[in-house]
């Protein structure tokens, strides 16, 4: 008889917004439904949504073709008791947290387990929430919580799942050297085959920059490079609004570029239609200031695209295997220079780079056997 996994997660399936956490679990329960009775447990609507979804009974445990067991639960049904009376209903005996800073998602079945009405394990993903980077963003709420966290001891009732090496130590860093934390990266997602750039002129860049509208993503430095380089570029940009303040002062860098830059704002692209937009750029660019995993970026080099990014990511080295470049941000001129490199380029020479990018992410794929040591995490 399979173990049965309880996920707790704001954000799921058809969520498209919330980026990065999605993908994630997304990836995870694919790998896993075959493995484990697996319920997940999430909002009723989108990151920054008035309404929640209307393709969806809602308060209630929907079983899917896949075997998962999904339930929506509405803003009026999602309180302490609500998540008690689920946890009581599922009967789990492990629970999976897919954030930090919720308090319907992360906080209130760590309480449970905390005051001893729940005897499930635990295990939290924090997702990158306690990079130096995330935490600036609404501070005090994560203050607060993290001190929630220590005061009541809440750490001792965890597992803690870092998805690289930076990110093990920002656990230990907040939580202790001696907090439980086992290192275990995230699941990709799947490769297909590869599509060259079938042709591109001389002097012309299409770029994809796939994020949030928040200062993390860093949009606006992106912008700022852009006004110093000499090809013609054409900018897609795929992004949720989450910062609207952050989003005017955008508009306002857009208003300034010169006149051989031009962009194509695409604010919800349902997660299927996503590659193919990718297969019609030349670069992804995302300067990001940190990622835990990096979802875009790895479906653009799966995609076989090579990558412009910061080096605020798990992802490094990239020149050396011709995938593309992870720069630091101190100086937007250098990611300028490397769109007018890709601008110079012919269709055979970007090809190369295409090529690599496709091979990098092969390369890290076959490298992985993360089914096994999620199986010796949920054991």
């Amino acid at each position: 008889m399979k173990n049965r996994l309880l996920v707790f997660t704001d954000w799921y399936e058809p969520a498209i917004k919330a980026g990065g956490p999605v993908r994630s679990l997304v990836n995870f329960a694919n790998n896993l439904r075959d493995d484990y009775d697996l319920w997940i447990y999430t909002g009723d609507r989108d990151l920054g949504d008035q309404h929640p979804y209307i393709s969806f009974p809602l308060d209630q445990w929907i079983e899917k073709a896949d075997g998962t067991h999904v339930y929506y639960a509405s803003q009026s049904n999602s309180g302490f008791r609500d998540i008690k009376k689920q946890v009581e209903y599922v009967k789990p005996y492990w629970i999976y947290l897919n954030s930090m800073f919720s308090l319907q998602f992360s906080i209130y079945p760590v309480l449970l387990r905390r005051f001893g009405k729940i005897r499930s394990r635990i295990v939290i993903a924090p997702r990158g929430m306690l990079k130096e980077s995330a935490l600036r963003y609404k501070s005090r709420k994560k203050k607060f919580f993290l001190w929630l966290y220590r005061k009541l001891g809440l750490n001792k009732y965890l597992i803690f799942q870092a998805t690289d090496s930076v990110e093990q130590e920002d656990i230990k860093k907040q939580f202790g050297y001696d907090s439980n934390v086992v290192l275990i990266p995230n699941f990709p997602g799947i490769q297909k085959d590869f599509v060259p750039i079938p042709s591109k002129e001389s002097g012309v860049a299409h770029l994809i920059f796939v994020g949030r509208i928040h200062p993390v993503k860093n949009l606006l430095f992106l912008l700022e490079a852009l006004k110093h380089v000499r090809t013609h570029v054409t900018l897609t940009i795929v992004a949720a609004i989450e910062d609207f303040d952050y989003w005017q002062a955008c508009k306002a860098a857009i208003q300034s570029l010169p006149n051989h830059i031009s962009l194509n704002i695409l604010e919800q692209v349902p997660h299927g239609q996503l590659e193919k937009i990718l297969l019609d750029n030349h670069l992804f660019v995302l300067p990001t200031e940190g990622e835990n995993f990096g979802h875009a970026i790895f479906e653009a080099l799966a995609a076989g695209r090579p990558v412009l990014i910061s080096d605020q990511t798990p992802w490094k080295n990239l020149s050396s295997s011709t995938a593309g470049w992870d720069l630091p941000l101190g100086d937007p001129k250098s990611f300028s220079g490397k769109i007018d490199l890709v601008g110079s380029m012919s269709a055979f020479e970007l090809n190369e780079w295409c090529r690599g990018a496709y091979e990098f992410c092969t390369d890290y794929i076959r490298n992985l056997n993360l089914k096994e040591d999620y199986k010796k995490l949920f054991h």
